[in-house]
């Protein structure tokens, strides 16, 4: 079994390779001194460094052949990595940075978060319960009708470790992340393969050229908020394949992986299967 306390990568089809992370920088090209060694003419000597920092492990990007993080493209030189993270060399090979210690941290979060959503919901059942009691006497007595009662706007709790507050945080920061594009935009990092279409791109092309966008900006705000509302609602009900579904829609309609939107999407996707 294989076990470590450092970040590691994993990488392989058949048989699952799992390399540690031991030093930094760790590299990655086709150079014999690499960390791992590439024998690809679509790798560079040196393509990917894997440089630990004091937010945790940032991935730079050193060769021409595009580096895809979660599917979507890298748009800029780094990119700091989230356990789970999928990084592409495209049409070369995937690898997956774990980092064992932030999961086991996220666990402990969702364990104590899913105790207080219990202890909630214990609460409500009594809050419920309670009031039920005296309205069945009263009944007995005839003294009220009963009428069908309210149902919860939510439908439920909340998924495990995802909360109003982190939602709100990724919207409240598509504002911050669109004027990000539009200065990569102005100032020509954004690469030629980057898809223009959609709000998100439009957007910052719209800013990036003078023209103010804040009423839009605010109905994709709206938009990704009710995407987000919609995927936790279907976890809460088990419904793993919709959830899915709503993620995937929410990270092509902000594409940008340098935003708390694409990021949380992306996890929680991950989180399901």
């Amino acid at each position: 079994m294989f076990f470590s306390k450092r970040p590691y990568i994993e990488f392989g089809d058949e048989k699952q390779r799992r390399v540690i992370l031991a030093r930094s920088p760790f590299t990655i090209g086709s150079a014999e001194d690499c960390n791992i060694t590439i024998q690809s003419d679509q790798v560079a000597p040196l393509h990917i460094r894997l440089v630990e920092t004091a937010e945790g492990w940032n991935l730079k990007l050193d060769g021409r052949n595009p580096v895809l993080i979660n599917g979507t493209l890298l748009l800029d030189a780094d990119r700091n990595l989230t356990s789970g993270d999928v990084f592409e060399i495209r049409n070369v090979v995937a690898m997956t940075f774990r980092d064992p210690a932030w999961e086991l941290e996220r666990q402990k979060a969702a364990g104590e978060q899913g105790q207080t959503a219990a202890e909630a919901d214990l609460k409500r059942r009594l809050r419920l319960f309670v009031p039920l009691v005296a309205v069945c006497l009263a009944v007995s007595a005839g003294a009220i009708f009963l009428a069908p009662g309210k149902q919860d706007a939510t439908g439920g709790e909340e998924a495990a470790g995802v909360g109003d507050r982190t939602v709100q945080q990724a919207v409240d920061d598509l504002r911050v992340c669109i004027g990000k594009a539009a200065d990569r935009i102005k100032q020509g990092k954004i690469v030629s393969e980057v898809d223009p279409k959609g709000d998100y791109w439009r957007l910052a092309g719209m800013i990036a050229a003078g023209s103010s966008t804040d009423a839009e900006t605010e109905k994709l705000q709206t938009r990704v908020r009710g995407l987000f509302g919609e995927a936790l609602l279907l976890e809460t009900r088990k419904d793993k394949r919709r959830a899915l579904q709503v993620y995937e829609d929410l990270r092509r309609m902000v594409p940008d992986i340098n935003c708390q939107a694409n990021r949380l999407a992306a996890v929680q996707a991950a989180a399901l299967k």
